[in-house]
């Protein structure tokens, strides 16, 4: 029967060794040393550009349900249901278009107002 040696070249841990080894201050790539708050930068604008793209589809819906209430109410509606931009380009739509969104940027504006008193 063979027998079953210890292999590792390390030595025991003393009372006194540290648990976990030493933090590192900058993680090294390629000889090159990047502090932690450099390779958070890339994470940041990530961030921010996730929270950004959501509101751009929130314009597109809102014109297009503005444009689609306004042809309803007009009679102008295609039969098929497919809007152009041609058909949308109206200063009617335009103004409560423009009227909505300012509305919609002053409540969260409010909100944000809100929320920072709240944590002052």
């Amino acid at each position: 029967m063979a027998n079953i040696q210890d292999v590792s070249s390390t030595k025991p841990p003393s009372e006194r060794a540290p648990l976990l080894p030493e933090r590192q201050r900058a993680l090294s790539y390629g000889g090159r040393h990047f502090s932690p708050l450099t390779l958070l930068i890339p994470l940041a604008i990530a961030t921010r550009l996730t929270t950004t793209l959501p509101s751009t589809t929130l314009l597109g819906v809102v014109q297009s349900v503005i444009c689609r209430l306004w042809l309803a109410t007009n009679g102008n509606l295609p039969p098929d249901g497919q809007m152009s931009e041609e058909l949308c380009a109206v200063p009617e739509v335009e103004k409560t278009y423009a009227a909505v969104i300012s509305a919609l940027l002053i409540f969260d504006g409010l909100g944000g107002a809100d929320t920072a008193e709240f944590y002052a």
